[in-house]
């Protein structure tokens, strides 16, 4: 009867040192990649009810890239492409993402998070309704 108490605590060891998280994976998914600016929506049933437009993606923007550190800083790299000169080559801004009321900061910006997954990011903000449209809308891909 000894057997049985020994191999419990076997199992219970056994679980404890299998249960090692890959650092990559254990990361929220906004953070676990470096994304970059989405030019097609992979995922239309998130958006918004009412008229979108999608945030014009300029050339010069097409090489940035976005990564939301677990410190709760953006670093946005606009690599190779600037669109203004005066414009710093990397910028760190603070963000927040409250994903129980889908609210996503950036620098003080409050948006509403639409997709959080692996292959997307989507946020958006209301627009003035003088424009026509409702919300604008974000992709990080």
């Amino acid at each position: 009867m000894k057997i049985k108490p020994l191999m419990i605590i076997t199992l219970v060891i056994f679980s404890f040192t299998n249960c090692k998280k890959d650092s990559a994976s254990s990361l929220p998914i906004i953070s676990a990649k470096t994304w970059i600016r989405g030019l097609n929506d992979k995922n239309l049933s998130t958006n918004p009810a009412g008229t979108i437009t999608y945030y014009p993606v300029q050339n010069c923007e097409k090489d940035d890239t976005f990564k939301f550190g677990v410190d709760g800083n953006l670093v946005w790299n606009r690599n190779k492409e600037k669109c203004a000169s005066s414009e710093s080559l990397i910028e760190t801004q603070p963000y927040t993402l409250n994903r129980t009321t889908k609210e996503l900061t950036i620098n003080g910006l409050k948006f509403t998070l639409a997709e959080e997954s692996n292959n997307q990011i989507k946020y958006y903000t209301p627009v003035p309704s003088s424009t026509g449209i409702q919300y604008l809308i974000f992709l990080l891909q």
